[in-house]
């Protein structure tokens, strides 16, 4: 299957341009045109995150998943990062 994904740029501060893909996904029977850095193969489409209800690894990690993954990023002698 071919079809076109359409693109769109927005100016940024310091010069030049920022190109973005515009979805075409549909939500609720409406077009999608969000402008995504990247689209994602989860069927026949490539498609933003939120049309295919992708959920980043971190959202269902429990509090000591967490943690873990918290612990192995720092090197010896490093403390935890301040909370923000």
């Amino acid at each position: 299957m071919a079809y076109t994904v359409p693109l769109t740029s927005t100016s940024c501060i310091k010069g030049g341009e920022r190109p973005y893909f515009v979805c075409p996904g549909q939500v609720c029977g409406r077009p999608c045109l969000r402008q995504p850095f990247n689209l994602y193969s989860g069927g026949r489409h490539f498609l933003c995150r939120n049309c295919y209800r992708l959920a980043f690894q971190s959202q269902s990690e429990t509090p000591h998943d967490w943690l873990l993954r918290r612990v192995s990023k720092l090197r010896p002698g490093n403390t935890l990062p301040p909370r923000r």
